[in-house]
């Protein structure tokens, strides 16, 4: 009977701990990154020239990913769809990886994949992936997430761009 009683009070304890706990498919929020000017990147041309990439003038959803990664890899079709739900020109993915091995990552070229030198990533404020940051018109870090966003949704995604989702 005692054993069966403290059994159960084990059950019960382990199952409130859990419940505490945020699921694993929850990315994490990092407030340090909101505030962070990041209206101008260096990015790595076609022919591996540094180039200035523009990230004003409207809304923009970053995603930072490295191919070898295995939670990138593991969301990799569905975050693709979701971030090719939304208008072309707001959504940019970055990895510090050569041109060659992120040109053929998404299907159909779409979202569009830059190189970046890892010194960005400093930048930027984060060295994690897989990473989503929303970007304001004027280039603001206004959000970011680092993990899963396996169960996000595009409605989700569509209030992270628009800043809704902090």
């Amino acid at each position: 009977m005692v054993s069966l009683l403290l059994a159960s009070y084990i059950a019960v304890r382990l199952h409130l701990r859990a419940a505490r706990q945020p699921p694993q498919e929850t990315p994490l929020r990092i407030d340090s990154i909101s505030g962070r000017d990041l209206s101008q990147l260096l990015v790595r041309g076609s022919n591996g020239n540094l180039i200035s990439e523009r990230m004003a003038g409207s809304r923009r959803v970053l995603y930072v990913f490295v191919t070898s990664c295995p939670a990138c890899q593991a969301q990799k079709a569905h975050l693709g769809r979701l971030l090719s739900s939304l208008p072309e020109n707001q959504v940019l993915t970055l990895s510090t990886e050569p041109l060659e091995l992120l040109s053929s990552y998404w299907a159909n070229g779409r979202p569009k994949a830059l190189s970046i030198p890892a010194d960005q990533l400093h930048r930027i404020g984060t060295a994690e992936v897989p990473t989503l940051i929303s970007l304001d018109s004027n280039g603001i870090a206004i959000a970011a997430f680092v993990g899963s966003f396996s169960s996000w949704t595009e409605a989700d995604l569509k209030e992270f761009s628009e800043g809704r989702i902090r």
